[in-house]
């Protein structure tokens, strides 16, 4: 779905900037030129930012909870 139409930047592109490690809106704002025109785009990026960055979290949490139960083998 398209976020941002003055720049045509959609929810994957933000998505997509979150999974490259973006922290905050304001890091998808410089990337990617987020709401450099009229700026109707920022409340709905920042849903689609805010929902994004919680599954990401989670997904990354849940990875290393999965890493901290592998055992390490060690040589004998």
């Amino acid at each position: 779905m398209y976020v941002c139409l003055c720049n045509g930047i959609t929810d994957h592109s933000i998505r997509e900037e979150v999974a490259k490690g973006a922290q905050h809106l304001r890091d998808v704002v410089r990337s990617l030129g987020l709401a450099k025109d009229c700026a109707r785009c920022v409340e709905a990026a920042r849903e689609v930012f805010d929902e994004a960055k919680s599954q990401f979290d989670l997904s990354m949490a849940e990875q290393l909870a999965y890493a901290a139960d592998i055992p390490t083998l060690t040589a004998a």
